[in-house]
């Protein structure tokens, strides 16, 4: 009787073994221990990260315009010139941005008028509170590029010259340098007809993405670059809106 019993629980005990073994999940870049970070150009990859619900944060380059040379200097800086309030304008060719010393241009943080869109004359009165929120999500990035701990996904969706090979690795080179125990991959978004092929460099992942396509997020560039690099699948990719958490330009 205690034989018989014994088999029994043992049986038991190897069934359950083995549902466990089968349901273990393979990770992947899109588990908690990775963060997607978007390095701009402009709203665009943030706008992207938030439609696949992979966006947990928000960090200094989700809602600014910036180019190449912008994303570089403030991370070769360390931002030391970042919004630094002697530096802005309007500025005047479009009106819509407040630019600072880097050329960043600010859209979505100072008063502008509803029906042009213009920034207010008196954008300054604002800036301590636009400063504060830039400096945690600065502060927030900081923290994140010193982890040893977790991956880290860059995103950058650049049409201009910004968006080559060698740009890639200078900027791939400049993370490496700064932060020699981060975990990470630089994937750009380009239209550059280099970029119709893989450039197979280490921590790089390049893929053509059509001026029609920037902000169509379930296009099929889209979906092929964001399921290659395992943000999606084919078990999300049917109607993401559904899914959206709302995002802020305040946090």
């Amino acid at each position: 009787m205690k034989k018989m019993l014994l088999a029994v629980l043992l049986s038991l005990f190897f069934i359950c073994l083995t549902n466990f073994t089968l349901n273990i999940e393979i990770p992947s870049i899109s588990q908690k221990n990775t963060i997607f970070i978007s390095l701009g150009a402009q709203c665009s990859p943030a706008f992207a990260l938030n439609h696949y619900k992979i966006r947990k944060t928000s960090l200094p380059f989700d809602w600014i315009v910036t180019n190449f040379d912008i994303v570089y200097k403030c991370l070769e800086e360390d931002f030391k010139n970042f919004l630094i309030k002697e530096s802005l304008y309007i500025d005047p060719k479009e009106p819509i941005y407040v630019r600072d010393s880097y050329g960043i241009g600010y859209m979505h943080d100072f008063p502008a008028y509803s029906d042009t869109y213009h920034i207010k004359e008196n954008f300054l009165d604002h800036y301590d509170e636009v400063m504060t929120k830039y400096q945690r999500r600065i502060n927030r990035l900081r923290d994140i590029l010193k982890s040893n701990n977790i991956h880290v996904v860059f995103i950058r969706l650049d049409h201009e010259l910004g968006g080559t090979k060698d740009k890639a690795i200078k900027l791939r080179d400049l993370i490496s340098l700064k932060y020699p125990h981060l975990d990470f991959t630089y994937v750009l978004l380009t239209c550059t007809e280099e970029s119709k092929v893989p450039w197979d460099l280490p921590r790089i992942k390049n893929f053509f993405m059509p001026w029609n396509d920037i902000w169509n997020y379930e296009s099929e560039a889209w979906i092929k670059a964001l399921t290659e690099i395992k943000v999606i699948s084919s078990v999300n990719i049917l109607h993401p809106w559904e899914h959206l958490e709302c995002f802020t330009y305040e946090c």
